[in-house]
């Protein structure tokens, strides 16, 4: 009987063991998703410079940094050296470019400067006095 008992509490104790571990696991798991965000932050970048205008400066800075962790990802996993921590350094150059890329949208949807053509007038006070008393410019 007291055997029993004793093989009874440790399958208990394996089976407990394992079921925590498959529960563990998961959260354990590194960010495997870097493909799939190299190629989210690639479609980005295209939507970001697509027209007849060559890409800017910094929309080509990103493309350049996004062809760097590109190739590092693509040796290490070549050389069989893609751990945890490279994984790690990973993500958070794809962080950076991100963050990048995000600024140059957000500079592209804000209100273009106007040129000098474009420019609207102030539209004079009945008595010529624009804000503050000062002149305006008048056609």
């Amino acid at each position: 009987m007291r055997k029993t008992g004793l093989a009874l509490l440790l399958l208990w104790f394996v089976f407990l063991t394992q079921a925590c571990i498959s529960e563990v696991k998961p959260i354990l798991k590194v960010n495997p998703d870097i493909p799939a965000r190299i190629a989210n932050q690639q479609k980005m970048i295209d939507r970001a410079s697509k027209g007849n205008a060559p890409p800017s400066e910094r929309i080509q800075e990103v493309q350049n940094r996004l062809d760097l962790v590109k190739a590092r990802y693509s040796r290490l996993q070549a050389e069989g050296k893609l751990n945890a921590g490279e994984i790690r350094k990973l993500s958070r150059m794809l962080d950076e470019s991100g963050n990048l890329l995000l600024k140059v949208r957000a500079a592209k949807t804000a209100a273009p400067p106007q040129s000098g053509k474009n420019k609207k007038k102030d539209v004079a006070a009945p008595d010529g006095a624009g804000i503050g008393g000062e002149p305006v410019e008048q056609e």
